[in-house]
């Protein structure tokens, strides 16, 4: 089967922050260090064991796991994993309404092109 789906392009922090800059008309060092702050905010207010909620967009909220046992499949002994805190993100309703349109269908086809599979993948617009 050759599978014909596009490629999905990664944003990084620098595509993003030279975006910002333009539409803000800031100078691009700014919008970097504007980012770095705003990601250890975050992460301070998670640490400090606190909701992060960006209405409609993206909630941060502090997740402590309990210590639990494994059993290793390498030496099959018993080992202890430590509590500790973790993050659940969640996705708000408006941005996930927003991207709703943008789905689009792809075909995958075989070599010699006599069965047809149609699969889905979302795609931005």
């Amino acid at each position: 089967m050759i599978n014909q789906e596009t490629r999905i392009e990664t944003v990084d922090k620098n595509m993003l922050s030279k975006s910002i800059a333009r539409r803000m008309g800031m100078p691009i060092i700014d919008v970097i260090q504007m980012i770095d702050i705003f990601e250890d905010e975050i992460i301070t207010s998670v640490k400090e064991n606190k909701k992060v909620q960006l209405n409609g967009f993206l909630i941060f909220m502090p997740k402590n796991v309990g210590k639990s046992k494994i059993i290793s499949a390498l030496d099959h002994k018993e080992y202890e994993i430590p509590a500790r805190r973790t993050v659940d993100v969640r996705v708000g309703k408006y941005f996930k309404d927003s991207i709703k349109d943008a789905y689009t269908e792809v075909e995958e086809v075989s070599d010699d092109n006599t069965e047809k599979q149609t699969k889905s993948r979302r795609s931005k617009k």
